[in-house]
């Protein structure tokens, strides 16, 4: 039964085939016998095709199949699959589901905004933006998910908060900004829509350097960043000083969520709190070490150095007695 199941079955390992029930084996089983029944009736069907296609008139001299398409006609096939507006077609709707989401795959959205005009929603125009249909949650530390962004990039032991309260800062001040460079489109004789989608258009072009559909924890994402001239932290003392910067002084003050005073403050105390974490493992580590990893490795090296002393005493003692 074992050697059947991973023989024939699929079974990748002995362990999973030690947890196969009997029922799993025997439906397991039929399957096996059915796509062996189905390469049967291929073979058989080929040898059929293969008389088939020499088949010839009453008078034996002409084919009665000249052309391949005589013979096997694709376009019938392929219709009858996929549909083409008349006798028996697939379901409209899942060819228009297959449509969008092809249109999708193409991440054409993104660039035809940027590239050409496109129209607003309240005259039922503008591209449909589908779900990825990948699990970002795995490979984007802020991962769009259909309906809404979700920030992974958190660390288990801090507070989401911490992470919120500046992103909502520079979302509001992105949406201040929009309304700012609309209005003054429409004050230079813009129309509505037009404004709208002028500044969307910018705003998509001036994110592009940030935009990236491959895995965001990838080798691969930081040498492109570093191609596009994107800023690469890789320590945290020197995260923190972001706080200081002029782009987060000017974003607190744009949306009166931190003074100055208040982002030094929290610099100074997220750099306190790492340093004093970074102490307290490091006082662990030593004391692991003097504690408990030297004492065992001596004890093992004593432990050691007796059965050497042993052997050689052993053999000392073989030797003089063979002498």
């Amino acid at each position: 039964m074992l050697a059947s199941a991973i023989g024939l079955y699929g079974v990748s390992s002995l362990t999973e085939a030690k947890r196969m029930t009997i029922e799993e084996f025997n439906v397991r089983k039929r399957g096996y016998l059915m796509r062996r029944l189905n390469r049967e009736r291929e073979l058989y069907l080929q040898a059929y095709l293969n008389r088939l296609i020499k088949a010839t008139d009453k008078s034996g001299k002409q084919y009665v199949y000249a052309k391949f398409e005589d013979f096997y006609n694709e376009a019938k096939q392929r219709n009858a699959v996929l549909g083409n507006g008349h006798g028996n077609t697939v379901n409209s709707d899942l060819v228009a589901i297959a449509k969008r989401r092809q249109k999708y795959l193409k991440k054409e959205v993104a660039d035809s905004a940027e590239n050409r005009a496109i129209k607003l929603d309240i005259v039922n125009k503008i591209p449909e933006i589908l779900p990825d249909n990948t699990d970002r949650n795995r490979t984007s530390p802020f991962a769009f998910t259909g309906n809404r962004f979700e920030f992974r990039a958190v660390g288990s032991s801090v507070n989401v908060a911490s992470s919120m309260f500046i992103l909502n800062a520079a979302v509001a001040q992105q949406l201040m900004r929009f309304r700012k460079l609309t209005e003054r489109e429409i004050e230079d004789g813009v129309s509505k829509d037009e404004a709208i989608l002028k500044v969307i258009r910018q705003f998509i072009i001036e994110s592009k350097d940030i935009r990236f559909e491959g895995n965001g924890y990838s080798e691969e994402w930081h040498k492109e960043a570093a191609r596009r001239g994107l800023p690469g932290i890789s320590d945290i003392p020197e995260a923190f000083k972001s706080f200081l910067s002029q782009k987060t002084r000017e974003l607190m003050r744009e949306t009166e969520v931190l003074c100055e005073r208040e982002l030094e403050a929290r610099y100074e105390v997220l750099n306190e709190v790492f340093n004093k974490k970074l102490q307290i493992e490091a006082r662990v580590v030593g004391d692991l070490t003097i504690n408990h990893i030297i004492p065992t490795a001596i004890k093992f090296q004593n432990s050691l150095i007796q059965n050497v002393l042993g052997i050689k005493e052993k053999r000392g003692r073989e030797v003089e007695q063979i002498s």
